[in-house]
C-alpha cells in the first residue's frame, strides 16, 4: 500500500469458527478500513485452516505453523500470486515480480542463505560452511542488485517470498507430499524443505533484493546495498515489533549495524518520512 502497488492483496487469516487465534471479526473489518485509508482494496480476506506436517520436533516452535503456507496454492480467481511471509517488510515497490512469464509448473523465488541457515543449524550439530552459500559465490554489488546467484538442479530457495500460479491440482499435490512424507523429521525447515523437494531443478532465481534476509547485511555486505533492498525478510525468532529499538540501547548481538534493518519496520509502521540517514550501506 505504502510502496503504490497496482495490485490486490490477498490476506490469509484464521478461520474464526474452529481455529485458535487472537484475531477477531472486528480485527478483520479494521484490516480492510486500513487498507481503504491509502486508498488501496484488499480484494479478499481468505480464513484458512492451519496445516501441519508431521515433524515431530521443530528447530523454533512456530515453525510448526509454517505448513499452512500452502493453503496459498488453494486460492481461486487469481492467475499469478507472489506469496508474502508475514515476518517481511516492503521498502520499494516490486510490481515486475507479477509481470513474470513463469510455466503453470515453474515459480520464482530467492536463493536461501546457507551462511546463515547454517549457522542456526550449528546448534543441531551441523557446522556451519559459508562457501556453501550460493551468495558467497554469487555476483557482488552493483551486479547482485540485478543479478541472483547460478541456480542450477542443486540450488535451494528460501520460502518467504514466491511467485506462483496456483491450481487447485498442485495445492493437492503438495499437500498430499506433506502429509505422507516418508522422512517428516529431515524436514528442518518444513514448508521449505518441501517445496524445495517439489520444485527441485524447477525454479528461477530472483535478486537478493525481493527476499533480503536480515543477517545478510552484515555475513554478504559485499552484494548488500540499503538504497536498493525491496524487501526485507525478518527471519528467525528476533523480531522487530517485539521490542522498539528505538527507544533503547541497541543490541548489535556481534552482528555490526545490522539493527538499522529494525529502524526501517519501525518507521513503516509509524508511516514515517525516510531520508538519505535511512540508508548507510
Amino acid at each position: 500500500m505504502r510502496v503504490k502497488t497496482k495490485y490486490p492483496l490477498l490476506v490469509l487469516v484464521p478461520n474464526l469458527n474452529n481455529e485458535e487465534t487472537d484475531l477477531n471479526h472486528e480485527d478483520y473489518v479494521k484490516l480492510i478500513q486500513f487498507g481503504l485509508n491509502y486508498d488501496f482494496c484488499f480484494i479478499e480476506i481468505k480464513e484458512i485452516n492451519r496445516i501441519y506436517s508431521n515433524v515431530k520436533q521443530y528447530i523454533f516452535d512456530y515453525y510448526k505453523e509454517a505448513s499452512t503456507k500452502i493453503c496459498a496454492w488453494d486460492v481461486e480467481g487469481y492467475e499469478l500470486v507472489g506469496l508474502l511471509d508475514a515476518d517481511m517488510c516492503i521498502i520499494r515497490n516490486m510490481d515486475e515480480l507479477l509481470e513474470l512469464n513463469l510455466s503453470e509448473d515453474e515459480i520464482a523465488a530467492c536463493h536461501a542463505c546457507k551462511y546463515f541457515q547454517s549457522y542456526v543449524l550449528y546448534v543441531h550439530h551441523i557446522i556451519r560452511i559459508p562457501e556453501n552459500c550460493a551468495y558467497t559465490k554469487g555476483p557482488i554489488y552493483p551486479e547482485s542488485t540485478n543479478m541472483p546467484p547460478i541456480t542450477n538442479s542443486e540450488s535451494y530457495f528460501n520460502s518467504g517470498l514466491i511467485i506462483f500460479h496456483p491450481s487447485k491440482s498442485k495445492y493437492n499435490e503438495i499437500h498430499n507430499r506433506l502429509i505422507n512424507h516418508e522422512t517428516p523429521d529431515k524436514l528442518l525447515f518444513p514448508e521449505q524443505d518441501l517445496l524445495n523437494e517439489i520444485y527441485k531443478g524447477n525454479w528461477v532465481g530472483l535478486p537478493y533484493i525481493y527476499n533480503a534476509l536480515k543477517p545478510m547485511r552484515d555475513c554478504h555486505s559485499p552484494m548488500w546495498s540499503d538504497k536498493d533492498v525491496k524487501n526485507v525478510h525478518y527471519i528467525a525468532k528476533y523480531k522487530p515489533w517485539k521490542e522498539d529499538i528505538i527507544m533503547r540501547t541497541q543490541k548489535l548481538d556481534g552482528r555490526g549495524n545490522i539493527s538499522i534493518l529494525d529502524k526501517w519496520w519501525w518507521k513503516v509502521y509509524r508511516d514515517e518520512e525516510w531520508n538519505d540517514e535511512d540508508f548507510e550501506g
